[in-house]
């Protein structure tokens, strides 16, 4: 197929035209996508500044909203803690150094309990051993960010039942397997303990969202340019002076 402008005229080769065709399109698409993703992360960033600043959750909240509704929401909280039953979150990284999130039941009431991410604790050269993990077991009043649990890469089968003895050590939490260990309930989501507050680790809270809304846009900047030097290139190939 041949198409002319003026004394050029541009030669459109089959197999050249539908590979370029389609190398374009998946770059916009990607392109698209970037800026959707940044989209989505600045709203994402908003929505956790708004609840960062909405009034603390109630006691009440605590049962009767999910996670999806209480996530990065400040709490505080009067209790006691279980220093006899605690979890170590296995494969937690922090400045290259393995180690563990450590996870401490709060008692809320009588019957429930919430899990209390107290931070990061380094792991020992031999995994036979494990951390000393003192306590206070007195009433206290404690604050915090609730939060998911820990996400991880790959769930490994069974890694959600703790080890026997405690500290218990598991790959990836699920609360209700974890109360199935304990003679209470446990809420479905973690308080990620304040860096401010006592009987804590290596507290160095994050978001879900790592990349900032602006490297999703660079991102789309650079597959919109490969688009735009593929149709340049093209279109240089392909043109012909008669």
């Amino acid at each position: 197929m041949q198409i002319k402008v003026g004394s050029l005229k541009l030669e459109l080769k089959p197999l050249y035209t539908i590979s370029f065709v389609t190398l374009t399109a998946i770059l916009i698409s990607l392109g698209c996508w970037q800026l959707t993703r940044s989209e989505e992360k600045r709203q994402f960033l908003e929505l956790e500044r708004v609840r960062l600043n909405t009034d603390k959750v109630s006691f009440a909240e605590l049962f009767s909203q999910t996670i999806e509704q209480l996530q990065y929401r400040t709490v505080e909280l009067k209790g006691q803690y279980v220093q006899a039953q605690q979890f170590l979150l296995d494969n937690q990284i922090h400045n290259g150094k393995p180690g563990f999130f450590v996870l401490t039941p709060f008692f809320v009431n009588d019957k429930s309990a919430i899990l209390v991410n107290r931070g990061w604790i380094p792991a020992e050269l031999s995994r036979s051993k494990l951390p000393e993990l003192g306590i206070k077991q007195v009433e206290q009043v404690i604050f915090g960010r609730l939060n998911r649990f820990p996400s991880v890469g790959i769930k490994l089968k069974d890694g959600e039942i703790p080890t026997a003895g405690w500290p218990a050590i598991i790959q990836w939490v699920d609360s209700k397997t974890l109360a199935s260990s304990l003679s209470y309930q446990l809420l479905p989501f973690q308080l990620e303990l304040d860096a401010n507050q006592p009987e804590g680790y290596t507290r160095e809270w994050k978001i879900a969202a790592v990349l900032p809304p602006e490297k999703h846009i660079a991102y789309a900047v650079q597959w919109f340019g490969l688009a735009f030097t593929l149709s340049i290139l093209f279109i240089f190939h392909s043109l012909k002076r008669e």
